[in-house]
């Protein structure tokens, strides 16, 4: 399971597009199919035909059509934008001990 994979599982059901009764499983291949494609030159609404044709190839298993598929890649397009033109940017993955803050107690 890629950083990417452990992101999504953990937010997928606070995404706006979350449809109730599917799982990580489903949305899987639509948030690495924006990660792949994502082009730093490109945005997602210049390229969004040409990724339609190529979900049923690339959904596996998924019970999404493109219709529901194409919010989860662009979410994962547009996380990959940001990943990509921030380079300190907070780590893909969720490791929480990487980003406590340590308070100083006044005494």
């Amino acid at each position: 399971m890629t950083n990417d994979d452990l992101y999504w599982q953990q937010h997928l059901t606070r995404q706006p597009f979350y449809i109730d009764g599917l799982t990580f499983d489903d949305y899987a291949p639509a948030f690495r199919m924006g990660a792949a494609r994502q082009r730093d030159d490109t945005l997602f609404e210049d390229v969004q035909a040409r990724l339609c044709p190529d979900w049923d190839d690339v959904k596996g298993k998924s019970r999404l059509t493109w219709h529901e598929a194409r919010h989860a890649v662009r979410a994962a397009w547009e996380r990959a934008t940001t990943h990509a033109q921030q380079p300190h940017a907070r780590p893909l993955a969720t490791e929480p001990w990487r980003h406590t803050e340590q308070r100083r107690i006044a005494t």
